[in-house]
């Protein structure tokens, strides 16, 4: 397919009448030439004379990579020098590989300035069409984008609230068995809901993030089979514990204990379980708790964001009874502080004051203080944890 002329540019007369030699330098000043902005193409020819360039431009209205076609006369048709008569003409063809012409003109006519050929203001300044580069350029935009995507999406981040008291008393399904056991020491606290009320915050070290406790939180009592029970807790709605205690003839002990978590990094989402399992004489309270006795086991537990088994070695301090006030009750509570060494899968110690209902075992109150240490490939991650909290009345809902 021929493609015709579609650009013509004068020479500038010189004083003896002919047109001046339009060289490299004069024609292009920066070894460059540019498409005007209303061609929609970019590119950099290296001479005028006989080059072939590639340009970007708008074929039947899509981007398409076109070839382009620079022709400069040296000499009249003659053969004779150019005079100020003769035209030394440029012109441009530009086509796709298939042949088909760009939708728009390449350039506009334009004379020389008397200080050599100086591209005119109405010219923007070119940008070369380097596919390497361009790539480059892309990839980089592209991860900048992404960086742009992970900050927003970690500086808007949800954060957990309160659990609600009344929605945990919608969703509690209790079970028949458990009160009234016959021969134990510890009888069962009434099962249902409970209402605390305290403050709390848990903080990750990397990536840095924090969740509060609610100001008033619900604790559940249900029912397990052998006369045991469960005391769950919901510090917010992304945090949890609990624990499973057996009375027996002489004592109360714990089974067992379980803390779940889930943290909200913006593009990710993180959840933790941990579970431990505690020996069949982990004992809470004794009958005859006197201030100063002193009970010790060790539980095993793991996590399921942790590689691991982690044991927690169980230090408990008897400060024998006191008298709390929990609403308007006055009620006996026996004081102890727990410390709870932990090693393996993660190290740290986790340091708590609990005050239990000396009739049942009922948690009545807690303080606690909380550093655990977890390695990582990016470096020790520290995780702590702060709080307390009182019950605000001992009958529950349900």
């Amino acid at each position: 397919m021929t493609i015709a002329p579609l650009s013509t540019r004068e020479a500038a007369p010189t004083a003896a009448g002919h047109s001046e030699t339009l060289d490299d330098s004069d024609w292009l000043a920066s070894s460059a030439t540019t498409f005007p902005d209303d061609a929609g193409l970019v590119s950099r020819i290296a001479s005028p004379t006989q080059k072939v360039g590639e340009v970007v431009c708008l074929v039947r209205g899509q981007p398409a990579h076109a070839v382009i076609h620079w022709t400069r006369p040296e000499s009249s048709p003659s053969g004779a020098p150019a005079n100020a008569s003769d035209k030394a003409v440029l012109r441009a063809a530009v086509a796709d590989r298939s042949g088909n012409q760009c939708d728009l003109p390449v350039e506009k006519a334009m004379r020389p300035g008397p200080s050599g050929n100086k591209i005119r203001a109405a010219f923007r300044k070119f940008r070369t069409h380097h596919p390497f580069r361009d790539l480059v350029l892309g990839v980089i935009a592209l991860l900048l984008i992404c960086v742009g995507y992970v900050f927003l999406s970690y500086e808007f981040r949800s954060l957990p609230g309160a659990k609600s008291v009344s929605s945990v008393v919608n969703e509690f399904k209790g079970n028949k068995s458990g009160a009234g056991q016959s021969g134990v020491l510890y009888q069962p606290p009434a099962q249902g809901v409970y209402t605390l009320r305290g403050q709390g915050s848990e903080r990750i070290s990397f990536p840095p993030n924090s969740m509060e406790d609610g100001a008033v939180m619900p604790a559940t009592v249900t029912y397990l089979s052998r006369g045991c029970w469960r005391w769950h807790l919901d510090y917010n709605t992304a945090h949890w514990e609990e624990y499973d205690f057996c009375p027996t003839a002489n004592s109360l002990l714990q089974t067992g204990n379980r803390n779940y978590q889930a943290w909200d990094f913006g593009t990710m989402k993180v959840t933790n379980l941990a579970t431990f399992i505690c020996p069949s004489n982990a004992t809470v309270l004794l009958g005859d708790s006197a201030s100063g006795e002193s009970l010790r086991w060790v539980c095993t537990g793991s996590n399921t964001s942790v590689q691991g088994k982690t044991r927690a070695a169980v230090a408990i301090h008897s400060y024998g009874d006191v008298t709390l006030s929990i609403g308007r009750a006055r009620v006996t509570a026996v004081h102890q502080l727990e410390k709870t060494t932990l090693s393996g899968g993660q190290n740290g110690t986790v340091l708590e004051n609990w005050w239990y209902s000396a009739t049942s075992g009922l948690p009545l109150r807690m303080t606690r203080q909380i550093k655990i240490l977890t390695a990582s490939p990016v470096g020790t991650i520290t995780y702590t944890e702060s709080g307390s909290w009182q019950m605000a009345s001992i009958t529950p809902r349900s």
